[in-house]
């Protein structure tokens, strides 16, 4: 799959800041979200932009996904309310969005709120990047930046466990949790049966691991 990516808002153009700054957050989840996408064979498309305003940042945002043929869009945000009562997770498509990108959207908040998030569900709306990006897009609240329930949940959550919730979201295939690396120790060939049987002890009595004697072929 080829996914146009962007973090919202800009380095110049912050977006909602409150408990959290929201494209700062918002950086490092996208980075680690398309880490894992990329090391499940998906091609990335950077949308980001620079720009000082939000009309800017949008726009040139939609300029590089409409650049390219990409097959989903997604923009990573915060949410904010007036009254910071607002809470949980949800997601924006496009009201003619097609079955495929709304299921997407629909695991994508089902998923974050496995994390302890209220699932406000799938919205639908004509927000600018939904107007302006070909593709099929989704924007993704991920939490309120200013609800202090929400920052209590946010907080202690690795960015690779967020990151890996949104990436199975994406692509079903790719595992909840990374499954744990294992190494194995070889120790190289003996001449004589019995060294190699003195050397299995040793490691047997020093180190209590498992390991057989076997005659190479």
């Amino acid at each position: 799959m080829i996914i146009g990516s962007r973090t919202g808002h800009s380095k110049n153009c912050l977006g909602a800041i409150s408990l959290r700054n929201e494209w700062a957050c918002m950086s490092v989840l996208e980075r680690e979200v398309n880490k894992i996408l990329k090391a499940h064979g998906h091609t990335i498309i950077d949308c980001n932009s620079s720009a000082s305003t939000e009309n800017g940042e949008l726009s040139e945002g939609c300029r590089k996904a409409n650049a390219q043929q990409i097959d989903i869009f997604l923009s990573y945000h915060m949410n904010a309310s007036k009254d910071h009562k607002g809470h949980g997770t949800e997601c924006w498509v496009h009201p003619n969005a097609r079955s495929s990108c709304k299921e997407m959207a629909s695991r994508i908040s089902s998923n974050l709120s496995k994390l302890g998030f209220y699932n406000r569900g799938v919205k639908t709306g004509l927000l600018y990047e939904m107007k302006n990006v070909n593709a099929p897009n989704i924007i993704i609240e991920t939490c309120f930046c200013d609800n202090e329930k929400d920052i209590n949940i946010w907080s202690p959550t690795p960015y690779e466990k967020m990151g890996r919730y949104i990436a199975n979201a994406i692509d079903p295939s790719i595992p909840l949790e990374e499954k744990p690396k294992r190494w194995q120790v070889r120790v190289y060939a003996f001449t004589t049966k019995e060294e190699a049987q003195k050397c299995s002890e040793r490691i047997t009595k020093e180190l209590k691991a498992y390991n057989v004697v076997e005659e190479l072929k």
